[in-house]
């Protein structure tokens, strides 16, 4: 289960080492997944294991905010992923929350192209 879940995706929050990691999954790029047999289902953003982009912060107290040291993008050449990160980058954004306040306003934006509906895939 996913931290958080919106219309246009979700973000999860793991712990690694001493940092912490936010992962982002967003409606699109569109994944399918194979069962083994040769059929093939869509996987939705809040049941996938890869993010499209990750995030991990610097260890820091508990009691202050904690800096990003890094992020991955790891679908960079999908549109929905382009945009979605295009979008969050002119936040200026270094802190994690922040961070965790612009990903769940975008993760909740009417008509985002990284937060197609099935219906809007199907027709893909």
């Amino acid at each position: 289960m996913k931290e958080f879940c919106g219309i246009n995706g979700c973000y999860d929050i793991e712990i690694f080492e001493d940092c912490e990691v936010v992962s982002v999954y967003v409606n699109r790029p569109i994944v399918y997944e194979g069962d083994g047999t040769g059929k093939y289902s869509r996987i939705l953003p809040e049941n996938r294991t890869g993010p499209d982009v990750e995030f991990i912060f610097e260890p820091s107290d508990e009691k202050a905010d904690c800096n990003i040291s890094q992020f991955t993008v790891y679908s960079a050449g999908d549109d929905g992923v382009q945009a979605f990160v295009s979008v969050l980058m002119k936040e200026k954004i270094d802190k994690k929350n922040s961070l965790l306040k612009a990903i769940k306003t975008l993760l909740e934006q009417p008509d985002a192209i990284w937060g197609e509906t099935l219906v809007d895939n199907d027709n893909i």
